[in-house]
C-alpha cells in the first residue's frame, strides 16, 4: 500500500483522489484508514487529498462512519432495488440477503 501511494503522489494534482473498490473494500478497513492516514500525514500538501469507498454497505459500523465523516471520506453504497430486488444477488455467506443489513446502514450514515 505505502509503495502505490508513494508511486501516485508525485503524480497527482490538486484535485486527485484515492478510491477503495473491488470486492469489498470494507473487508480490509484496518489497511483503508492506514492508507489514508499514510495519505494525510506522509506530505503535509497532500491532507486536502480525498478518498471515496465502494461498498456493498453490510459491514459498515459506526466507527467506520466516523472515521470516513472525520477524514471526508466519501461513500458509494450498492442498493439493488427493493429487498426481493436486491436479495436475490447481494447475500451473506449463509444465504441470507443483504437488503435489511444495507439499509440500516444507509439510516446510521445519514
Amino acid at each position: 500500500m505505502q509503495r502505490s501511494l508513494d508511486f501516485f503522489l508525485p503524480r497527482t494534482g490538486p484535485n486527485s483522489w484515492v478510491s477503495f473498490y473491488g470486492g469489498e473494500p470494507t473487508l480490509e478497513w484496518d489497511l483503508i484508514e492506514k492508507a489514508v492516514r499514510y495519505l494525510h500525514d506522509t506530505d503535509a500538501r497532500r491532507s486536502d487529498m480525498r478518498f471515496h469507498v465502494t461498498t456493498n454497505a453490510s459491514l459498515l459500523d459506526e466507527r467506520k462512519i466516523d472515521f470516513l465523516t472525520q477524514h471526508r471520506g466519501e461513500l458509494t453504497a450498492s442498493l439493488d432495488g427493493p429487498a426481493g430486488v436486491h436479495d436475490r444477488m447481494r447475500r451473506f455467506q449463509k444465504g441470507k440477503g443483504t437488503f435489511a443489513r444495507v439499509m440500516k446502514s444507509l439510516i446510521l450514515m445519514r
